[in-house]
């Protein structure tokens, strides 16, 4: 996100996750739904889903996930979507080593 909002607006966004809603840095992987609330919040409807999506494309780059953007697709959908995506691969991986 540093690299779309900048270092100084990232470092307040994170300052007031930690005022206002009792999340620190470190918390906000483990909450996606609560961390997409405060950007709909920060930067509305429109500003959080393209921060959103940013966000996503960023973890499934990470993942070596191939991202399909999907209209009406929100943060955690597509982090559930990542998931069954790597337990699927965890699963063929398996069954091809049993193999």
């Amino acid at each position: 996100m540093s690299e779309l909002l900048g270092r100084e607006v990232l470092r307040s966004l994170y300052l007031a996750l930690e005022n206002q809603y009792d999340v620190t840095k470190d918390e906000v992987p483990y909450r996606i739904e609560t961390a997409y609330k405060i950007l709909r919040d920060v930067f509305g409807v429109k500003g959080a889903g393209t921060l959103s999506r940013r966000i996503v494309r960023r973890l499934y780059d990470k993942l070596d996930l191939k991202f399909d953007e999907v209209d009406g697709l929100h943060l955690m959908e597509y982090v559930d979507i990542a998931k069954r995506k790597l337990a699927q691969e965890e699963t063929a991986e398996r069954f091809l080593t049993k193999a």
